[in-house]
């Protein structure tokens, strides 16, 4: 089959060479149309819905709860102290100077600000009847009895420890609403004379929302902040603007790393201006035809695979290296006839379909951003294809012959010496056997939205760990209750079942604290009932709770646990761990509780909160992971056997790889990671990626240097990113790096042996001519 390949791809050189103008302006107009043609490139819409696996069992309670719960504008703020506790009056001050502070910000609701000085009542129940007051009392408190006073009443506060102070007075938490942002960007577009696009429009001003309520932040840290005191800030919002700039000022500086590291490496490979550009040039121009070409085919860009493109451009540049050092290496005076040999001692040709092929495999997973980027994976044959036979003969044609000793040689080709056969695949078992064990000891994890995209030195991720830590956190894990009849959740028996689910996650289900509308009933009745605590019960009359209910939800805030139809209600318990042995382990006590516990007339089914997305993500991890390995091992066997006309070749292509990826689960182990999202999304590229070796080292006469040097380059290339502080999309960039480094290092060590052990794969490159 590689001979037809071959020769198809033999007279297309031949009249590109033969109509090399003809065949330049064409590349040119390419070029040119496919960039154009990026302004229609988009960003996914739901990069988080996106993510998942579309038949994971939590989907069904995320998606409700998010249709019932309004979506929190919210900022959370902490101000922590090195030393002592809250109850001095230098730290009230600062809490009522934050306050204050918040409401000139930007998009602050006014009335939307809570803290110890605005916004957490006191009920006092006396003779003269029920009171209510501000937590801190008619006027601040200065004495040790006043603040004494203080504590014991945050004590029995509902927003007291663990809410709004935190469990060892070290911290106090503020927080404030936000303004509907996208209301009032579509108010504004509608009253505008001359209406821009309002996606653009609203990217705009979302964009510049981001970055005012950021900057206002920072500006407020700077006066709150002294050697003792320290504000740290975390939102969606915020977020998005910190992410948003740390994107804006990283790539430019990975960018350019990165390229002084090719113009480094290639220079002294090739020590030719030609040898240099050439490669560099295909990796530019690669990218903007499959970006082009996605734009076309509506393939969506997922803001956390931003540079993907980046990834498939690095595979390009492989190839051209890999061509340009064959071009370079052939001792030949004839300049059309080098270019010919070049691509046929390569095998670039099936090697680049190969690649289509492995990154076919995403297709079989059910989760929208790995079917994306198969399909970028797929559509970068095409990119390549074009680049390499249509791009590269044209512009090599245009160079001046190279004599033969432009490049140093190579200090000894592939001639299949080197210790026995046996012994090498001796090692070779042992890696793979080790690496399988390995991979059953590798853990899931790298998946909390939010917190594993940004630096764990991030001042947002400094937050996340006060409020996981010293508070009752972020880290939720909600339920969903549905009644079969509308007004169902007004039941006393259905409140209770509620209120019985909610004891058990803190008594025995590893919550730190559960909130559920049972327990504001309660309180609300108990409170009516002068404090008596043997009224802080649910009333057994339905007329009886739907009074309560109707004042609790009068009152405000009540909306993210109850309908308003009293239909449908959510189970709020805080964890205190998102390691993904944790979660599972949370999720399963609670599913035990759901099958064990039936409720007449309800039903009760997970999914919500951010340990609900983490324990999602990473399901999706390790199912998709599995199915991606199996499947591009077969698929590399199939694809190679086809290539080569039969399964020693087929096992010639997937041993390197086979071998390359248990290196990898290895070093994982060893360096304690865990297998995330990112790595699932650059494996089958970077498998793809390594058919390439095994088809160039199949032959006798192969550079082993040629093959360092490509693998080193693009590793080299990978390294800037992995720097950088966003994690998620660093993170792909250090994965493919790290499986190319293990990919070069098994094809180097391995090939010759594999090669010697059936002398019928030198078959594999028609350029061979033994065996």
């Amino acid at each position: 089959m590689i001979g037809r390949f071959e020769e198809a791809r033999q007279r297309d050189i031949d009249i590109v060479l033969k109509y090399r103008k003809v065949g330049t302006l064409l590349f040119l107009l390419l070029t040119l149309f496919f960039a154009f043609q990026i302004r229609e490139l988009r960003l996914v819409a739901d990069p988080m819905g996106t993510m998942y696996l579309s038949d994971h069992g939590f989907l069904e309670g995320l998606r409700a709860i998010d249709e019932l719960v309004p979506e929190r504008r919210m900022l959370v703020c902490i101000l922590d102290l090195d030393q002592g506790d809250i109850y001095r009056a230098a730290t009230i001050k600062k809490i009522d100077e934050l306050s204050k502070g918040l409401l000139a910000i930007d998009g602050v609701l006014p009335g939307g600000i809570v803290s110890l000085t605005q916004g957490i009542d006191h009920y006092n129940n006396s003779e003269a009847g029920l009171s209510i007051e501000p937590i801190l009392g008619g006027t601040w408190p200065s004495t040790p009895e006043e603040f004494a006073r203080l504590k014991r009443r945050l004590a029995v506060n509902p927003m007291g420890p663990g809410r709004y102070v935190a469990y060892d007075s070290s911290a106090v938490m503020i927080t404030a609403r936000l303004v509907d942002i996208q209301q009032e960007i579509r108010t504004s577009h509608d009253q505008l004379t001359h209406k821009p696009p309002l996606e653009a429009y609203a990217k705009q001003r979302q964009a510049a929302f981001n970055a005012g309520l950021l900057q206002g932040l920072r500006d407020l840290k700077s006066r709150i902040d002294d050697e003792n005191h320290h504000l740290y800030f975390m939102g969606q919002e915020v977020l998005i603007a910190q992410m948003t700039e740390m994107g804006k000022r990283d790539i430019p500086l990975a960018a350019g790393a990165m390229l002084g590291l090719l113009l480094l490496l290639l220079g002294v490979y090739f020590r030719r201006v030609a040898g240099v550009l050439i490669p560099l040039l295909c990796m530019g121009i690669g990218m903007v035809w499959v970006m082009g070409i996605c734009a076309m085919l509506g393939i969506e860009l997922h803001p956390m695979a931003l540079l993907f493109p980046l990834i498939l451009g690095l595979v390009i540049l492989g190839y051209a290296t890999l061509l340009m050092a064959e071009y370079y290496r052939v001792k030949t005076s004839q300049g059309d006839g080098s270019i010919s040999e070049a691509f046929s001692l390569t095998a670039l040709l099936p090697a680049i379909l190969i690649l289509g092929f492995v990154c076919a495999v995403m297709y079989l997973v059910p989760v929208p951003l790995l079917r994306d980027l198969g399909a970028m994976g797929i559509v970068t044959v095409f990119g390549a294809l074009g680049v390499l036979l249509l791009g590269v003969p044209s512009l090599i044609a245009l160079l001046p012959v190279p004599r033969p000793t432009q490049v140093p040689e190579t200090s000894g080709t592939g001639k299949g010496g080197g210790p026995g056969y046996v012994g090498v695949l001796v090692i070779a078992a042992l890696v793979i056997g080790g690496g399988a064990l390995a991979a059953t000891r590798l853990g899931v994890g790298g998946n909390v939205p939010g917190y594993d995209y940004i630096s764990k030195a991030h001042p947002w991720a400094r937050c996340f760990t006060l409020l996981s830590d010293k508070f009752m956190g972020p880290k939720q894990l909600l339920v969903y209750v549905e009644a079969d009849s509308p007004g169902g959740l007004l039941e006393p028996e259905a409140l209770k079942a509620i209120g019985a689910f909610s004891r058990f996650l803190r008594n025995a289900g590893g919550a730190k604290e559960s909130i559920a509308f049972d327990m504001m009933v309660c309180l609300t009745r108990g409170m009516l009932t002068d404090a008596n605590p043997k009224w802080r019960t649910i009333p057994v009359s339905r007329d009886q709770i739907f009074g309560l209910s109707g004042m609790i939800m009068e009152e405000g805030g009540a909306e993210e646990f109850m309908g308003p139809r009293y239909t449908r209600a959510v189970i709020s318990p805080f964890f205190s761990e998102h390691a993904t042995a944790a979660v599972d382990a949370y999720a399963a006590r609670m599913q035990g509780y759901i099958d064990t516990h039936p409720a007449e007339h309800l039903r009760f089914s997970l999914g919500g909160g951010l340990l609900g997305m983490t324990k999602i993500l990473n399901d999706t991890t390790r199912e998709a992971y599995g199915v991606i390995i199996v499947a591009a091992f077969l698929g590399l066997l199939l694809a190679g056997a086809l290539a080569s006309g039969s399964l020693a070749g087929g096992l010639l292509i997937l041993l390197p790889v086979a071998a390359a990826q248990a290196l990898m689960w290895i070093l994982m182990l060893l360096c304690e990671m865990e297998l995330g999202l990112p790595l699932v999304a650059v494996t089958p590229v970077a498998l793809g990626f390594g058919a390439m070796f095994g088809l160039y080292g199949s032959r006798d006469g192969f550079a082993p240097a040629t093959l360092a040097w490509t693998g080193g380059l693009v590793c080299a290339a990978c390294l800037p990113w992995s720097l950088i502080g966003l994690r998620f999309q660093g993170g792909m960039l250090a994965a493919f790096g790290m499986l190319i480094f293990c990919i070069t290092l098994c094809s180097l060590g391995f090939m010759p042996v594999w090669r010697r052990w059936n002398k019928r794969t030198a078959r594999l490159t028609p350029g061979d001519t033994d065996g």
